[in-house]
């Protein structure tokens, strides 16, 4: 079993070695809160119930009793979205060749708070090793696994060769069970949840907007996320630009000059500074190709900005009226984005503010009645 657990941390760090070369955006600025920033902070390779971790959390619920969510520290959107959840949480460093100790460690901290239910969010290149510690120490824990983005993410062979560890997981009976957070995803394997899991927005009850989004025109967008392929960062912000009814286009990107003249560039400055700067603007450009569930759309609802956004395909069901009147479906059309947007600016800004507050508890109910389902399935 040793042998087998150091032959796969070797392979973890080769999956490392990849990830690094392949899916870090090396033009980010340095203060994006990115994989490398996020190293320098860690301090410890794995924390229960960081501060960072609940502050955002919405109010317990029975659904969450004896469930406990991990997730590696790097991996961003993946850490914002469980902070989202009241449960109790396990934040563990993505690449740490855990320990004997280590393990013994976090399952006696497992135990003494009853869970009963530990849920693996995403895959990193320490994950598996980690899971299989704790099922060998704790054989009679529920172990489930929540897969994060879609399958095109697999054309980088470092993701896929994740997700072909959580299968391995998954054979030997490991993992229980896993869920997606894309409709129909669930046929990769005989284990899997069938219905789409949603994300929540954060709880952030103590950031208020001034006005409602949309009430003055023209309006402020932000594009809250980084330059790469499937964020479709330029398709969002040259789309915002043709339009008259948008005058000014905050990034978290520092754009040459040049192709745009409306974007302004603005240093992330951690969730807090991110939140704040979402309930000032009007919109939230968020029209991605290749998303499970874009944080920076639940992050905006959560203060009452919507955000422009593709057909996420998350139900069979008809849409909900928000989905209908934010969802753009040419999204590799920049002069549809532009156009959207003007069609936008002539809703009266209180339905928007209506439609927002709506969608919040629409998600949050489907939500909570997907995970208790899932929870308790038995496949």
């Amino acid at each position: 079993m040793t042998k087998s657990i150091n032959s796969q941390y070797a392979l973890s760090m080769k999956i490392k070695e990849a990830i690094d070369e392949k899916l870090v955006d090396h033009s980010e600025p340095t203060n994006h809160p990115n994989e490398k920033h996020n190293r320098k902070l860690l301090g410890e390779n794995y924390i229960f119930d960081s501060p960072e971790d609940t502050k955002y959390a919405s109010e317990p619920n029975k659904i969450f009793s004896g469930v406990m969510f991990a997730f590696t520290q790097q991996w961003v959107g993946i850490r914002q979205a469980c902070g989202a959840f009241p449960v109790s949480k396990l934040a563990i460093d993505a690449y740490h060749n855990w320990t004997a100790q280590d393990i013994m460690d976090i399952v006696a901290e497992i135990e003494s708070r009853n869970i009963s239910t530990l849920v693996f969010h995403g895959m990193a290149p320490s994950t598996s090793r980690l899971i299989r510690g704790i099922k060998i120490n704790c054989p009679s824990l529920k172990i489930l696994s929540v897969w994060h983005g879609t399958m095109a993410g697999w054309a980088y062979e470092a993701e896929l060769a994740l997700f072909r560890e959580l299968v391995v997981l998954l054979d030997r009976g490991t993992v229980d069970k896993v869920g997606f957070l894309r409709t129909g995803m669930n046929i990769v394997h005989k284990k899997s949840f069938k219905k789409c899991l949603f994300n929540i927005p954060p709880k952030s009850d103590h950031i208020q907007r001034a006005l409602p989004a949309f009430n003055d025109k023209p309006i402020v967008c932000l594009f809250g996320s980084w330059n790469n392929q499937w964020k479709n960062m330029y398709t969002n912000v040259i789309g915002a630009e043709s339009s008259d009814n948008v005058a000014k286009i905050i990034c978290y990107q520092n754009f040459s000059r040049g192709l745009l003249s409306k974007t302004v560039h603005s240093p992330h400055g951690g969730l807090e500074n991110h939140l704040t700067r979402t309930a000032l603007v009007d919109l939230c450009l968020s029209v991605s190709i290749n998303d499970c569930q874009p944080m920076t759309e639940l992050e905006g609802l959560s203060v009452g900005t919507p955000s422009l956004r593709p057909n996420l395909d998350h139900s069979d069901k008809p849409q909900h009226e928000y989905e209908r009147v934010f969802t753009v479906d040419r999204y590799l059309n920049p002069a549809e984005i532009g156009k959207h947007i003007d069609s936008l600016c002539k809703i009266d800004s209180g339905m928007i503010a209506d439609l927002i507050s709506s969608y919040n508890i629409h998600i949050k109910s489907i939500s909570y009645d997907r995970y208790e389902e899932f929870l308790c399935a038995i496949l």
